[in-house]
């Protein structure tokens, strides 16, 4: 196996092929930023700040680089909205208003169906199936993004179809 130098060429390389699936991944993730503190512009400088900081401890597979990107998104993400819940708590005595109740599953699963179905799976199931619809990413990659196993996180997809499964076979009962 050759392993690719992680230079100069080698970063351009990765901004050029994952610049636009990172934009997306950030953006579906980003509804409960505060604007004023954190935008997906924001993640998505630092994503490449760090990317290219530790550019040396990307994995030897190319095939796992994007989900190192993801990784890295992710851990800024969850930062970024810890953040703003922080503000949102200290705020919200002074204005109740500030304090959004809007989150990434309404706006993103507009239908009721969808979201009665989404919301019978725990966090972590909803996490995985995003990261395979969503991201088109392969249980591997996905365990590498959630510091995971591939197994866990098998389990955890096939938890969660076997769950939609089992609603709509309800669903088709109750007709």
């Amino acid at each position: 196996m050759v392993v690719m130098a992680r230079d100069e060429v080698w970063f351009a390389q990765t901004v050029e092929t994952y610049l636009h699936p990172l934009y997306s991944f950030i953006y579906r993730r980003s509804t409960g930023l505060d604007p004023g503190l954190s935008s997906p512009d924001d993640i998505l400088a630092d994503t490449w700040a760090i990317a290219w900081q530790k550019r040396e401890q990307a994995p030897e597979d190319e095939e796992l680089v994007p989900a190192w990107l993801y990784q890295i998104a992710r851990h800024l993400l969850a930062n970024h909205i810890r953040r703003t819940q922080t503000l949102r708590k200290h705020t919200a005595a002074l204005d109740p208003d500030l304090v959004s109740r809007v989150n990434a599953e309404s706006l993103v699963i507009a239908d009721d169906e969808l979201r009665r179905i989404f919301s019978l799976l725990t966090d972590g199931e909803k996490e995985v199936l995003a990261l395979k619809l969503w991201e088109g990413l392969e249980p591997r990659q996905i365990a590498h993004v959630t510091l995971s196993t591939p197994n866990a996180v098998s389990l955890k997809l096939h938890k969660a179809r076997k769950k939609i499964s089992e609603f709509y076979e309800k669903e088709n009962q109750d007709l």
